[in-house]
């Protein structure tokens, strides 16, 4: 599961003002990114005429297709979506307790919310970090009773334990952070509820009133089979989350209504001037005022580089004011993602959409990357898995059985990685593969039929018999039991991020943990339970629910061996015949949502034109280079943090925990990146640390990074988000500090129009108690270098301290005056403090990935220890190496009774040209 998932409150920043770009300041072009799952803005909203504190909901505008094209305000008709029904969601429930906690242990914090996160096993099930939160507001009050952050968590626990009927343990750490364990018990009925009132009741409550999932028309031309299989499971997936969930769904049908086209195509010619000139096209925003200029924003070759931009214009038109959808999602390949944004920007010149990206209706980019596996190999494939099975291919079972395979193999990689389909894959009982899923069910229900206790009975009966202190408190039922109420919240992530593998990962740990649960119990004792005794009934209950659960997950992924005569097979058609299937869009049926999508039978080439400010996309005078671009690899490379506590003027040094990311959805897309948070965004940890392993910070020092998330040198475009949360603890804890709680974008353009290769910058952050800066290098060209170091030998004696670091050579400009500004600048590898003791084997390095200019760079890793009695240098020594773009190298650094053997592995990403933005391709 993604880690956004264990988060139930709004972390957004809520003041970005503070954080500055001291290099690169040029304008930009603001993507319009889809919301993250538990970050999405909610506003409180009339409910029935009166305003309720509690419920805060997406407000959607409905505009008036008569008078204007402008969103209307939401005036007290209620919550658009679903109704009041007698639907359950674990994360509701304990939502709803931090609320009413909040509310009675700080009344005069209306606007208070919670701020709630999963744990660590050892420490519980959830953690409340509201004292990050409180405290700052409580502080400085003279006739505060709550003097330190601690006493803010030992309020929040002594609300918390009264509530012993779902909550079994509260536990309080550090500066106050609460956690909790809820109760077996209530965790059992809840189990059971769902039990007796149906699975449905688990459905997610999803504030949206109507979802259109729309293709643009460039959508399938030249398309591979694979790839159109990929994006036939994904559109059919969602229509059924969304379905499942009582949210009302269609398809994009192109609108064929005469009347319906023809007014769309008359609200395009009205906004919209498109030119074509010398085999190009230019769609621009009409002048408003005499002397106005045109605003292109959709530039494309004649031909189809582009597609049909007036046709989807008009089709968004008319999804957005016929149909009226406050949602629409765009299912495409990923390098359409910069077409569909130059759209989604045209609509927002026209008034179609708000301005304020966060705000309704809302309109998202699900991409896709293609399948590597091609068709022919595919069919042999899945030839062999009929074989491996000994089916015939004109059965109906291998039918369904391949269809569900493949789809499930599809399913369960995350949409932006690339997929090869291989016969192992197919086949193995063992891993996240459907065999595996299958039998896992196939010994529920072998279980289940051999209990001598009537499972409908136990479903039906109005409570639950439980005995005391003995429920579900430990071991691998509660754990079990726990993800199983899970479902609903995973399935709200799967569904709203348009991510099916979330929901595929969650259906592998569900068989997982039941395995788990299943054989530590002797199978030769089930037919000598006692019936009606505690152990069968809560027995019984898991493995129906977790069959329930599972039964709901394949029916959402579209998965079953029942085979319909009326449905196509996508796996038969293949195996049995080498023609064309027919449109991946119509294989399945998801009620009245069938596919119209037309075609384009001409191959469409790759998007080009510049970004230049937040408004629009200019059309370059050329924008068709007649040579290839130069092949780059761009690197964004972070290297230290200032921490500057300001309102304290005692504090030296403490701890430090929270998070620092960057996130850029072209760069690291177009470098082959997977993302971790944003679907559509990928999002990188360069600084990650909770309160139970913060690091020691001193005021007004350095905090050298190691390496990001991701393991891997991070690339860049145009744009880079950056996010940072830190806060900072005082050594008697007493005291806590907000440094920065921010979000803003770099802009990178500038360095992309200079004629340069590399820079150096600075970002500050300020907050509450102090500010932070984080200094970086840019490349514009890099190799990676993952580097590696080992004492070969180090006298026995020997007692030192000193550091080995890394900076780049061939007198690369640092831009800095002196050698302590290009401190700022040059890695930490690795530190040995005072008595650490021997150097011996692999040193663990603190950073051992870096990002080295290419052409004509070089690496330089250099060691200075001292002995700590006298102070005599023991080693000061160092090593360069020229940049390459393969291969590995290495090197030694010898001094007085020691040496180290260095080693580099050389390597480059994919590129991209020019700046890794696909609209500078």
């Amino acid at each position: 599961m993604l880690q956004r998932s264990s988060s139930f409150s709004n972390k957004t920043s809520s003041n970005n003002s503070g954080l500055q770009n001291q290099n690169l300041t040029t304008s930009h072009f603001t993507v319009p990114l889809q919301e993250p799952v538990d970050e999405v803005v909610f506003v409180k909203v009339l409910v029935n005429g009166k305003q309720d504190d509690a419920k805060r909901v997406k407000v959607v505008g409905v505009a008036d297709e008569q008078n204007s094209d402008e969103p209307n305000v939401l005036e007290g008709r209620g919550v658009i979506g679903v109704g009041e029904d007698n639907r359950w969601s674990l994360k509701e429930e304990v939502t709803t307790l931090i609320e009413d906690t909040l509310r009675l242990s700080f009344s005069d914090l209306k606007e208070e919310q919670p701020k709630l996160f999963g744990c660590k096993k050892e420490y519980g099930d959830y953690q409340c970090e509201n004292v990050l939160s409180i405290w700052p507001q409580l502080k400085n009050n003279p006739e505060s009773d709550f003097k330190k952050p601690i006493d803010v968590g030992e309020e929040i626990r002594k609300q918390l334990e009264k509530r012993d009927d779902m909550i079994k343990e509260v536990f309080i750490h550090d500066i106050g952070f609460v956690t909790f364990k809820l109760s077996g018990k209530w965790m059992a009925e809840s189990i059971h509820k769902m039990l007796r009132d149906g699975i449905d009741t688990w459905a997610p409550k999803l504030y949206v009133g109507k979802v259109m999932v729309n293709f643009p028309s460039w959508d399938i031309a030249g398309e591979t089979r694979v790839a159109s299989f990929r994006r036939s499971y994904i559109t059919n997936t969602l229509i059924r989350m969304l379905k499942y969930s009582k949210v009302d769904v269609t398809l994009n049908k192109g609108f064929s209504e005469e009347g319906h086209k023809k007014k769309a195509q008359d609200k395009v010619n009205k906004r919209f001037s498109i030119e074509e000139k010398d085999g190009n096209v230019t769609i621009s925003v009409r002048a408003t005022r005499a002397g106005d200029k045109l605003k292109p924003l959709i530039c494309g070759k004649k031909d189809g580089g582009f597609g049909n931009a007036s046709k989807d214009l008009s089709n968004l038109w008319c999804g957005l004011k016929k149909e009226k959808a406050n949602w629409i999602v765009y299912i495409t390949p990923v390098q359409q993602q910069e077409y569909i944004e130059m759209c989604i920007t045209a609509a927002r010149h026209a008034r179609w959409l708000p301005e304020d990206r966060y705000k309704s209706p809302d309109t998202s980019y699900a991409g896709y990357k293609s399948c590597s596996t091609e068709v022919e190999k595919l069919i042999n494939t899945l030839q062999q898995v009929l074989f491996f099975f000994d089916l015939p291919t004109s059965a109906d079972l291998p039918a369904s059985l391949l269809d569900s395979a493949l789809k499930y193999t599809l399913l369960k990689n995350h949409r932006l990685a690339d997929v090869t389909l291989d016969f192992i894959e197919l086949v193995k009982e063992e891993g996240n593969t459907l065999r595996y899923l299958l039998k896992t069910r196939d010994e529920i229900r072998s279980f289940t039929t051999k209990s001598c206790e009537d499972i409908d009975e136990l479903k039906k009966a109005s409570e639950l018999t439980l005995g005391e202190g003995e429920v579900w408190e430990e071991g691998l039922e509660r754990v079990l039991g726990l993800h199983l109420l899970m479902f609903t919240e995973v399935l709200e992530e799967s569904c709203l991020s348009v991510l099916p593998h979330i929901l595929c990962e969650y259906l592998y740990d569900l068989s997982v943990k039941f395995g788990r649960f299943h054989t530590s119990y002797n199978p030769s004792v089930y037919e000598c339970w006692q019936v009606g005794s505690v152990a069968e009934s809560t027995r019984l209950l898991l493995y129906e629910a977790t069959a329930m659960v599972m039964d709901k997950c394949f029916h959402l992924l579209g998965i079953t061996l029942e085979y319909s005569s009326s449905e196509v097979s996508i796996a038969q058609s293949l195996v049995s015949s080498t023609e064309q299937p027919m449109d991946v869009n119509e294989l399945e049926d998801v009620s009245d949502c069938e596919a119209d999508v037309e075609s384009d039978k001409k191959k469409q080439n790759r998007a080009v034109g510049g970004a230049t400010d937040h408004t629009s996309i200019t059309a370059w005078a050329n924008p068709i280079a007649r040579d290839p671009p130069k092949i780059l690899n761009p690197r964004f490379e972070p290297i230290s943090i200032s921490v500057n506590i300001t309102t304290d003027s005692e504090f030296k040094n403490g701890k430090m925990f929270g998070h620092v990311s960057v996130s850029d959805a072209y760069g690291l897309l177009s470098d082959s990146w997977g993302p971790s948070y944003e679907p559509d965004c990928g999002q990188i940890l360069l600084f990650n640390r909770d309160w139970c392993n913060s690091i020691d910070v001193i005021n007004y020092e350095l905090l050298y990074l190691g390496n990001p998330r991701s393991r891997h040198s991070v690339p860049f475009s145009s744009i880079m988000e950056i996010s940072m949360e830190l806060i900072v603890t005082n050594e008697m804890k007493d005291n806590l500090f907000l440094l920065c709680d921010h979000q803003s974008d770099m802009k990178f353009s500038e360095f992309w129009k200079e004629d340069i290769n590399s820079t150096c910058g600075a970002i500050s952050a300020v907050g509450e108690d102090g500010h932070v800066v984080m200094h970086y290098i840019l490349l514009k060209d890099a190799v990676d270098a993952a580097i590696k170091i080992t004492c070969e030998s180090f006298a026995a004696d020997l007692n030192v301290y000193g550091r080995i670091v890394a900076y780049y050579g061939n007198e690369f400009d640092y831009q800095c005056d002196n050698d302590f500004q290009k401190g700022f600048y040059m890695a930490l590898l690795y530190e040995h403090g005072f008595g650490s003791g021997a150097i011996a084997g692999d040193i663990p390095l603190r950073k051992s990935l870096l990002a080295v200019p290419n052409e004509g760079g070089s690496l330089i890793i250099e060691a200075k220890l001292m002995d700590v009695e006298s102070g005599d240098v023991i080693l000061d020594d160092r090593c360069e190496f020229s940049s390459q773009t393969r291969g590995s190298v290495e090197g030694q650094l010898v001094g007085t009774h020691c040496s180290f053997l260095l080693r580099v592995d050389w390597s480059q990403g994919p590129g991209c040209s020019k700046g890794g933005c696909s609209y500078l391709f």
